[in-house]
């Protein structure tokens, strides 16, 4: 046997290769030979993959794989993954500037500064409801039944008020009557004015078929004449020549200067508008007729007396092609005054002229102007 010094050897090289061998002394089994792998799996095994992710093993080495496998294991366990971390990230930092494992918060903290802990029972009534209250009626409040009237009482209940006897009032479940003598009473009471009011010169005037219903109106809406454009029979259109030309003068008049000599013809249209009445003629003649405002004559000039301020001038029932002609006369709304009508200017297409009224006396009374004017609407 050769004697070997293992002082005497060079060094081994590095790393050791799977060839290499390795002299192992073991006792009374002789002198025997190993590979470096062979030996260092007897001393320090490789832990298996189960070893390495549960852990429970403390002599056998890890791998570096064995190493991956083991943390690989513990992620969403004991370590966060990515997607976890991401979260953890954006997380909530602290709770209104407060930080760490515990945070104790008080209401000032989360915005319910006011909040009480009150139980229902012992909640207070609030501003709002208190005013609402308010307008609700006191359940004492009395139902007071007056006179010819029976029932009421206070409000803890409904309560009925029933019309009593001999008051001349009768009631049943779907009308209400009354005897003869308060019907009596009442159309007293429909004769009498029940319009305050109105401006001066003004009149009163029926507003409709309805009991008590009149209106205080000007004299020019008093004795408008309410009807509309409509069509005459041969007869009527005659008839209403005869009454224009009723003086015996107005046709021979207009047919000479107006119409060159022409004949009145039929009536085209006629009606009524806020500006007075009209009638217009196929041969193109045109009558309006309107009234004045109302106004006293009383201020003197000269030996006679005039209503003041010029009255007008007033828009015309229809518009007329050329300035008419005009006829003023004056008037009273009680009939029983005289007056006359003269002009202070010339009628245009569209308005009357001015006019001003004149009385021998003076007369604080209602007096107004008719206007009449004829000329062409074409």
């Amino acid at each position: 046997m050769v004697d070997i010094r293992p002082n005497a050897l060079p060094d081994a090289i590095l790393p050791l290769r799977s060839g290499d061998a390795i002299i192992v002394d073991q006792g009374a089994d002789g002198v025997r030979k190993t590979d470096p792998i062979s030996m260092t799996d007897s001393v320090a095994p490789v832990a298996t993959q189960s070893e390495a992710q549960t852990g429970t093993d403390n002599t056998k080495r890890m791998t570096p794989l064995r190493t991956k496998q083991s943390i690989a294991s513990e992620v969403g366990v004991t370590l966060a993954s990515n997607s976890q971390g991401v979260k953890a990230d954006s997380a909530v930092q602290s709770v209104n500037g407060k930080t760490g494992n515990s945070v104790t918060l008080v209401k000032a903290d989360v915005g319910l500064g006011n909040v009480d802990n009150t139980s229902d029972a012992n909640k207070p009534v609030s501003t709002a409801q208190q005013a609402a209250l308010n307008l609700k009626a006191n359940t004492a409040t009395q139902v007071i039944a007056g006179a010819g009237l029976t029932g009421g009482g206070d409000l803890s209940a409904d309560r009925t008020v029933n019309v009593g006897e001999g008051t001349g009032i009768s009631v049943t479940a779907d009308a209400v009557s009354l005897d003869a003598a308060s019907i009596a009473s009442l159309a007293k009471a429909d004769t009498a004015l029940q319009a305050p009011g109105g401006a001066a010169g003004q009149i009163l005037a029926k507003n409709s078929a309805t009991t008590n219903d009149v209106v205080w109106v000007s004299s020019e809406a008093a004795t408008a004449v309410s009807y509309g454009p409509q069509t005459l029979t041969s007869s009527q259109q005659q008839q209403a020549r005869d009454n224009i030309g009723a003086l015996g003068l107005l046709e021979t008049a207009v047919n000479s200067s107006l119409l060159g000599g022409k004949s009145i013809g039929d009536i085209q249209s006629y009606g009524t508008n806020a500006n007075g009445i009209y009638w217009r003629f196929d041969s193109g003649l045109q009558i309006t007729c309107r009234v004045s405002g109302t106004t006293p004559i009383s201020s003197p000039t000269g030996s006679i007396f005039v209503n003041g301020a010029a009255l007008g001038p007033y828009t015309h029932a229809a518009e007329f092609a050329a300035p008419p002609y005009a006829v003023y006369t004056g008037n009273n709304l009680s009939s029983i005054g005289h007056s006359w009508a003269a002009s202070v200017s010339a009628p245009t297409v569209t308005q009357s002229a001015s006019i001003q009224l004149f009385r021998a006396t003076a007369d604080a009374g209602t007096y107004y102007a008719q206007l009449i004017h004829i000329g062409r609407w074409k």
